[in-house]
């Protein structure tokens, strides 16, 4: 047995070894320090030279260590939310549900002066963020499908009068409408098939009845509850 031992020891290169042994080394002062700094936006190259722990510690004591894996998954959450607070959140669901701008993230927060792809880094980690955004999809949709109706009965610029005095059908207009419509209904049919798709989901109530404020009302009451779990700045 122990020449077993010696010999699957030998097949470990270097690398893994050095981990081994980096793993065991990081102390439990110098790992709450590692994420103390970490939690509170610092960079992990910044982080690690602060806490005095190397690369190879990090990497053998989250490889060997699932608490310790989730702990840092955990703090590098907590430094997203300590750059999104509530209120900031609330305000770009709200122009996404209500469809203003034309309900475009990216533009919604480039408006605001703030950087888009941390928000998206920010969805991918928080499960209730995403939870509030597919909320806030939802009801765009629901917006949506009046604007399309509105669209489609609206007619005052159809035609218009020549020099002549001859009416004549705008195609730029009905055009223009059509590419409108069919542009938000494939979107809604792909976002939102259950609801919107070509075909009705058997499992989906077709008379459902939307409460818009009633849901933007809950989606204000999950973010109190982020807000309260936000790291202040």
């Amino acid at each position: 047995m122990a020449g077993s031992s010696a010999l699957v020891e030998s097949h470990k290169t270097p690398t893994d070894r050095d981990k081994t042994r980096a793993s065991a080394a990081l102390s439990d002062k110098k790992w709450m320090v590692l994420l103390g700094l970490i939690a509170t936006g610092t960079l992990i190259p910044k982080a690690l030279k602060e806490a005095g722990v190397g690369r190879a510690q990090l990497e053998g004591s989250l490889r060997g260590d699932p608490k310790r894996k989730q702990a840092w998954e955990d703090a590098k959450l907590a430094a997203l939310r300590k750059s999104w607070d509530g209120d900031t959140v609330e305000e770009i669901l709200t122009q996404i549900a209500m469809n203003e701008n034309g309900g475009y993230l990216k533009g919604i927060i480039e408006n605001m002066g703030l950087d888009p792809m941390s928000f998206y880094r920010l969805m991918s980690r928080d499960e209730e963020i995403r939870n509030l955004y597919e909320e806030a999809r939802q009801i765009q949709a629901e917006i949506q499908a009046d604007e399309m109706r509105q669209i489609a009965n609206d007619g005052a610029n159809d035609s218009y009068v020549d020099d002549r005095g001859k009416v004549r059908v705008d195609h730029d207009v009905l055009g223009r409408s059509k590419l409108r419509v069919d542009t938000m209904k494939w979107t809604m049919s792909k976002l939102h098939f259950k609801r919107f798709g070509d075909k009705i989901q058997q499992d989906q109530n077709i008379h459902m009845v939307v409460d818009h404020a009633e849901r933007l009302a809950n989606a204000r009451k999950r973010l109190e509850t982020m807000r309260d779990i936000t790291p202040d700045k």
